[in-house]
């Protein structure tokens, strides 16, 4: 018998060092492109990708006694462990006490479980392990020396052994805290079949919650589940429990950050009721929403009563405007939002889709009475005309111009507006471009003269279509 025990201990020992690590990292193009493209030599600026990656850790060593347990995990939104005594065998049935690591679906599953399960009736030739795999959680059903042809069935699917083994899927809700009853059968090649009841029993489990993305306000939950009487912090704030042991901790979600991917890492300390203390931390990474701006831009002055609000979303998704849920079609909205009042106004635009954190921009308006008073208000550098400015745009930084030019490229995107213009007022036979940053969608088109009154910020270069490379005074 001590021989057996310390060959089962040493191949749980060698099981433990063993894991999957995959990698799953995947990128989802934007399907929604700049509106009113007409700018030609257009500098481009890449735009962020939102695809999710997910890094699956190997499994814990066996916990001991002592000092309480490290255990960093990094996967997409669910983490549960629990410390596994040595497993008792009796007859057919295998009773385990084990610590798990669980993980939810995100857009993309990823995440780990560390723990040797060891199945055996009178021998040691069946084990299983729960491992991460691309597709989730998985119980790995190992046989040793297997006879050709021989499946494993568990949890109504049956699968051939491929090189002894075989995993099945698991469920984010397959295990809970307290014990946990797992049927396997083994078929030989014969059709006979020999069944396994595995007992796994979870302590406590902390895993993040996507469902509160979609409260109003959003947030992320950090979901804590542990027997009765335990003590938890997260985040270095204690959770309460309720009588059944469950509790969680909210973290708002802003969503205005130009991140294409929330990333969140919450430290995590049980204490159970005999004492033993875990401590670990759950990391999360779920893209945001689509949501693109093309007018008015983020930062507006207008004299207007009503301001037109334009963009797009994913198709599958939804869109608020000052919390008012806006239609769209197959993602494009257009939506005039009203200004009752001279003076500042802020608009919070909130994109949500399926499986994403929500997409939040907010626009700041400022209604003035009268654009052309606006206007005369503003007060230029003295003498600093386009022949001063264009010999060296750089020493000009900060320095505020009046300029007036005919428009020759426009380009409007995400709610900004480029612009390249031919100043009025050169030399005969002279030509003397402009570039314009403007900061919200603009009206104006191709031959349009237009009034400037902005800020120098130095040069622009740019390829025309002949090819050349072009230095201009941006403004």
């Amino acid at each position: 018998m001590q021989a057996a025990a310390a060959e089962a201990a040493a191949a749980a020992e060698a099981a433990a060092q063993a894991s999957a690590e995959p990698g799953a990292q995947g990128k989802r193009a934007d399907p929604l492109g700049p509106t009113n493209r007409t700018m030609l030599g257009m500098v481009a600026t890449p735009r962020p990708d939102g695809a999710p990656q997910s890094n699956y850790p190997g499994p814990p060593a066996a916990p001991a006694s002592g000092p309480p347990r490290q255990r960093t995990r990094r996967q997409y939104a669910d983490s549960n462990s629990l410390p596994p005594p040595a497993p008792s065998r009796k007859g057919n049935k295998l009773v385990i006490i084990a610590g798990v690591m669980l993980v939810a679906l995100l857009l993309v599953v990823g995440g780990g479980l560390g723990i040797y399960l060891l199945m055996s009736g009178d021998s040691s030739s069946v084990r299983a392990s729960v491992v991460a795999t691309e597709a989730g959680d998985g119980l790995r059903v190992e046989v040793i020396d297997a006879p050709e042809g021989a499946r494993v069935r568990f949890g109504g699917q049956e699968l051939v052994l491929e090189d002894g083994a075989s995993v099945f899927p698991l469920a984010s809700d397959t295990l809970t805290v307290g014990d946990n009853e797992l049927t396997v059968e083994l078929i030989d090649g014969d059709g006979e079949q020999e069944a396994h009841t595995v007992t796994l029993t979870v302590s406590y489990r902390v895993r993040a919650d996507l469902s509160a993305l979609a409260a109003n306000p959003p947030a992320l939950a950090i979901v804590v589940d542990a027997l009765p009487g335990s003590e938890v912090t997260v985040g270095g704030e204690a959770v309460p429990l309720d009588e059944e042991g469950r509790g969680r901790r909210l973290y708002p979600i802003d969503g205005s950050a130009d991140e294409a991917v929330l990333e969140h890492q919450a430290e995590y300390r049980v204490t159970l009721p005999d004492g033993q203390v875990h401590i670990g931390s759950v990391e999360t990474r779920v893209p945001f929403a689509t949501l693109q701006l093309d007018r008015p831009g983020v930062d507006v002055v207008t004299d207007g009563e009503g301001i037109e609000v334009a963009g797009a979303v994913h198709a599958g998704g939804s869109v608020t405007i000052a919390g008012s849920e806006v239609e769209h079609v197959e993602g494009r909205f257009v939506h005039t939002h009203a200004l009752p009042e001279v003076g500042e106004h802020e608009v919070r635009i909130v994109a949500r889709q399926p499986g994403r954190a929500p997409r939040t921009i907010a626009i700041q308006i400022r209604r003035v009475a009268d654009m052309e008073a606006e206007a005369a208000s503003f007060t230029a550098e003295p003498g600093l005309d386009y022949a001063r400015l264009a010999q060296n745009p750089t020493i000009y930084r900060g320095k505020q111009v009046i300029l007036e030019g005919r428009v020759y490229n426009v380009d409007v995107s995400n709610g900004r507006s480029f612009l390249q213009i031919l100043v009025r007022g050169c030399s005969r036979g002279q030509r003397c471009p402009l570039w314009i940053t403007y900061s919200q969608a603009t009206d104006a088109t191709v031959h349009d003269w237009i009034r400037v009154l902005g800020t120098v910020t130095g040069e622009q270069q740019f390829r025309s279509e002949s090819d050349r490379v072009i230095t201009v005074p941006r403004v």
